[in-house]
């Protein structure tokens, strides 16, 4: 079963760090970041906007080791 969320479905919290999946040059990416009050998608630790039209999914990040 997946754990990834379509955008039309559903957007993630503002400002929470989530995994988002989308396209880059035909290839399916995965990578760290959050939603913007706006709507817009932002990498994690970083100012940079991610073109919204290519984020297809998002997922909560997973629980860190315990150990």
């Amino acid at each position: 079963m997946s754990n990834w969320i379509k955008v039309d479905d559903r957007l993630p919290q503002t400002g929470v760090r989530v995994l988002l999946c989308g396209s880059a040059n035909k290839e399916k990416v995965v990578f760290e970041g959050y939603t913007h009050f706006s709507g817009a998608f932002f990498l994690a630790n970083s100012h940079k906007k991610v073109i919204e039209n290519n984020v297809t999914h998002w997922q909560p990040l997973p629980e860190p080791p315990k150990d």
